[in-house]
């Protein structure tokens, strides 16, 4: 349930329950006038919820994510090889792992894939077709180590703000979510370093940052075969002999470690967070692993609030308590009419209590009148 207040939500709430516990204060002192004080009291509530507008997404989770451009910007760079994940994941493996739960997570959604190092394109244009996505994840490799060029973590700017104002214009009343998977390490001395101000653009989304500030040694990957951190070379451990150095890499690359040290990469979650700010969303440190629906449940509610906004797919519940309030109001209508008929049925006033009122020297209690000489 999302909350639209129509008035600050504080005075509703406060006033509200001032009256309230007014009204069911009164109710406990005065029996005979018990279910009147209630009603009065459920009448203020009502009407204070009324006015804190709430509303609910019309559908489950998968609802809200159903009707979503889904973006994914994925750091192909050689670094993305460094080895600090799990049990010695390679970064580029958890990427992967991610993109295929996020596209699972999202069923229904038109997804597109944008791969960048030191520059960028689109892997996989607009589709519905998530298997094909999925299948895309699996199979996605860095560019090799001697052809790397150093890398820009704002290469994909252009193509992302190109993407997200197609994707606007040609269905408005779409959600627009970004995800950008990548460890934040800039070796390009003149590249982009944002993707620019597109928060008005964005819907949700999120910077999931691969890698530690302590870094570790990056698998190379010779351009052929899977990127697996194999090297290519069979009946030979996972990354023996296959580092990359600054001998076996593109010179300027990686400028740290000296000839033919295997050098480190680190991830810079300074960086990542100014494409986040550029984007309006978190960063997510996704360097231990694990689900994703923590991540997912939060993109949900994000989208399910803007769909509030003004887009469809939402279910206002504030005519549920005016109408409760109504039915208050008119049931106090109700008994004061009857209470006046029964007035002037009687031929005299009515008292405060509904009963007809006393007239002077009449015995309180059914006694006898007070006789006076």
């Amino acid at each position: 349930m999302i909350w639209h207040p129509l008035v600050p939500w504080w005075l509703a709430v406060a006033v509200g329950g001032l009256m309230a516990a007014f009204a069911v204060g009164l109710a406990v002192r005065h029996a005979r006038r018990r279910a009147r004080w209630l009603r009065r009291g459920a009448l203020a509530l009502a009407w204070s919820l009324a006015l804190l507008n709430p509303t609910v997404t019309a559908g489950s989770q998968a609802a809200a994510l159903a009707d979503v451009d889904a973006l994914f910007v994925v750091d192909l760079s050689l670094s993305m090889g460094a080895v600090d994940g799990p049990d010695g994941a390679m970064r580029l493996d958890q990427a992967r792992a991610d993109l295929a739960a996020l596209v699972a997570a999202l069923p229904g959604a038109r997804y597109t894939v944008i791969g960048f190092a030191g520059t960028a394109r689109v892997l996989a244009p607009p589709t519905a077709d998530a298997q094909a996505v999925t299948q895309l994840a699996a199979t996605l490799a860095r560019e090799s180590a001697k052809n790397a060029t150093p890398s820009a973590i704002g290469a994909a700017a252009d193509l992302v703000a190109a993407q997200l104002a197609r994707q606007r214009a040609a269905h408005p009343d779409r959600a627009q979510v970004v995800f950008y998977l990548g460890d934040g390490e800039q070796t390009s001395r003149s590249g982009a370093v944002t993707l620019g101000a597109l928060a008005d653009q964005v819907t949700a989304g999120a910077v999931l940052q691969y890698g530690t500030t302590v870094g570790a040694q990056i698998a190379s990957y010779e351009g052929a075969g899977p990127d697996d951190g194999s090297c290519g070379e069979s009946g030979v451990g996972r990354y023996a002999s296959c580092w990359v150095t600054r001998a076996n890499s593109v010179p300027g690359t990686y400028p740290q470690g000296a000839a033919g040290d295997a050098v480190i990469s680190k991830a810079d979650p300074a960086a990542l967070a100014l494409i986040a700010e550029g984007l309006g969303v978190e960063v997510v440190d996704r360097t231990a692993g694990g689900p994703v629906d923590a991540l997912v449940a939060g993109i949900a509610r994000r989208v399910a609030a803007d769909a509030a906004a003004g887009l469809p797919g939402t279910l206002p519940l504030y005519w549920l308590f005016a109408v409760v309030a109504g039915a208050c109001l008119l049931g106090e209508v109700a008994t004061a009419v009857g209470e006046r008929r029964r007035g002037f049925g009687a031929g005299r006033p009515v008292a405060r209590d509904g009963g007809p009122s006393r007239p002077p020297g009449a015995p309180r209690d059914g006694g006898l009148a007070e006789v006076r000489p």
